[in-house]
């Protein structure tokens, strides 16, 4: 596996074994600097392994692109040059009513996003600095369905779904928000 392309092209996929595997995955990744992700899946590309190409926007408004294949016997759960993972554990939630309990899997310390931060006042600084849409984001989020709204749709429900919300914070994250020059340089 080369690690410098892995989930950054079709043909070195971050591999998993589940649509709901693949959701934990993104919900969990952050970037190396800790900031959370939003991202929709732009469709499957077939083949003899169906791969799933999501679109995903940093919190500092970064685009990018993830190539997930769902289809491995097991999953493996390395982050893409760039990402970490916010937890060191992923909790692969069955969704359904029967007695079937989650799936919990163990994260290697070197792949979970650690500040180092224990004082408080620096911890207050660096929240301080953070971009704006990042107060509002508790947890990266996304869906599994093409967004023809993305990012902003998916910006306006999580603003709107927290507690520090008004109207005008709303409208300074989306303004804020830059299109994606579409699609350049995806191999």
């Amino acid at each position: 596996m080369d690690i410098t392309t892995y989930g950054k092209s079709l043909d070195n996929p971050i591999l998993l074994n589940s649509i709901r595997a693949s959701l934990a995955y993104l919900n969990n990744l952050v970037t190396d600097q800790g900031l959370h992700i939003i991202y929709h899946r732009l469709g499957s590309i077939l083949g003899q392994n169906p791969v799933d190409h999501y679109e995903i926007m940093t919190s500092d408004n970064k685009y990018d692109d993830i190539f997930i294949s769902i289809y491995s016997e097991k999953c493996l759960f390395s982050p893409p040059v760039g990402y970490l993972f916010a937890c060191n554990f992923i909790l692969i939630d069955n969704y359904s009513d029967d007695e079937e309990e989650p799936e919990f899997c163990d994260i290697e310390p070197e792949f979970v996003f650690n500040d180092g931060l224990e004082d408080l006042t620096d911890i207050l600084k660096k929240a301080d600095s953070l971009p704006l849409f990042e107060k509002f984001i508790y947890n990266s989020t996304g869906t599994n369905l093409k967004d023809s709204g993305f990012p902003y749709s998916i910006v306006e429900s999580v603003v709107n779904g927290n507690l520090l919300y008004t109207p005008e914070k709303l409208k300074k994250i989306l303004d804020s928000i830059k299109p994606r020059e579409k699609y350049k340089n995806i191999k």
